[in-house]
């Protein structure tokens, strides 16, 4: 049961990070370089950013 609950928690907080627009600031304003590619749209080749960061929140 208690795993289960942990389960459940995991996948809820992935899902909802990977929800999530991670900004990148240079100073004082927001840009959309790479970086921000990487983290909100397609961090590899072979995943989306929803994917990668929900098996990011799973695996850590």
């Amino acid at each position: 049961m208690k795993k289960l609950a942990i389960d459940t928690y995991v996948a809820f907080l992935g899902r909802t990070i990977s929800q999530s627009e991670f900004r990148v600031r240079n100073g004082t304003d927001f840009i959309k370089d790479e970086l921000y590619y990487r983290l909100n749209v397609r961090p590899s080749k072979n995943m989306t950013a929803s994917t990668f960061w929900q098996t990011f929140i799973r695996e850590h």
